[in-house]
């Protein structure tokens, strides 16, 4: 009896695991608002099978948004390699060009489905937190306390103006990179890199 049921866990877990995998997988070819039936026959699991493990999408957001969260983490919290707050800036440009490569197919997917779900809403919320603090942390108090160029920064380095400049203006990572530098450099009056 024992091995049928462990058998019957291991099944269930593999199951959401497939399920989960599926859903990015769709995101990632474009797919921006996958159905459960979508979900299911990517998996190769029947409909009911991906209701039994999310009874609503919003469990699945929420296992898919760690999942993402967990995959750049690392990218996040790497220390800093320099020294200068110019240099860092640096840092933090090429940073999140790797964290929005990444991101992108989800972030899309939940700026469609955040005025239905709480924890999409709460999420977007709190990643534009992160990194207002990630920069804040990084200029001087004399950019930091210039609320206009503060405010440029922001926007500057923000996740929305990076899917505008590769997907709206067909920017490659390097090209989006170099706009994003410079708009920076203009508004802190130094070059950065």
């Amino acid at each position: 009896m024992t091995a049928v049921i462990d058998g019957r866990i291991r099944r269930g877990t593999e199951n959401r695991k497939r399920i989960q995998l599926a859903f990015l997988e769709l995101l990632r070819d474009g797919v921006h608002s996958p159905t459960a039936e979508q979900v299911a026959e990517k998996a190769g699991v029947g409909l009911r099978s991906v209701f039994r493990h999310f009874d609503d999408m919003e469990g699945l957001y929420r296992e898919i948004g760690e999942a993402i969260e967990s995959e750049v983490e690392p990218i996040w919290n790497v220390p800093f390699t320099t020294i200068t707050w110019q240099e860092r800036l640096g840092e933090v440009i090429d940073r999140r060009a790797r964290v929005f490569e990444r991101i992108t197919p989800f972030r899309i997917a939940s700026v469609l489905h955040r005025h239905e779900s709480r924890f999409l809403d709460q999420r977007q919320t709190r990643f534009a937190a992160e990194q207002r603090a990630m920069l804040e942390a990084v200029l001087p108090a004399s950019i930091r306390n210039d609320a206009p160029r503060m405010e440029g920064l922001d926007l500057t380095l923000s996740v929305d103006s990076w899917l505008r400049l590769r997907r709206e203006q067909n920017l490659d990572v390097t090209e989006a990179k170099a706009v994003v530098a410079r708009l920076v450099s203009a508004l802190v009056g130094e070059k950065i890199r």
